[in-house]
């Protein structure tokens, strides 16, 4: 059915984006919290060498910046591979609906030959 062979070819376009960005988490939630608050506090760092500017307007600076780097490093949240204005997770929902069913990433593995770890 063709909900099927959409259903295969997102899997295969998923594959192509996990080869081609390497998100080093599947979602914010599995983001290493130490790793949460050195970044936090290297956008604090950046946003006070702005200038004399409202800790309000600071924080929002720094919550933009975190945003923006979750999005980069988190595979849910990236923009995907074949549609980047959209995330990964806009896509597989799309697709889930399309489908008439729902789809979950619940895990990815990503394998790159000759590194070591």
């Amino acid at each position: 059915t063709a909900a099927k062979d959409d259903v295969k070819a997102l899997a295969f376009d998923l594959a192509l984006h996990a080869a081609a960005f390497s998100p080093a988490y599947l979602n914010r939630d599995a983001v290493n919290p130490a790793y949460l608050k050195d970044q936090e506090e290297i956008f604090t760092t950046q946003a006070n060498n702005l200038g004399d500017k409202p800790e309000k307007i600071i924080k929002g600076i720094v919550q933009g910046k975190l945003n923006k780097h979750l999005s980069q490093i988190c595979f849910v949240d990236q923009g995907f591979v074949k549609e980047d204005k959209k995330s990964v997770k806009v896509v597989v929902s799309e697709t889930a609906e399309a489908a008439g069913g729902t789809i979950e990433i619940v895990d990815y593995a990503y394998i790159a030959v000759g590194q070591e770890d």
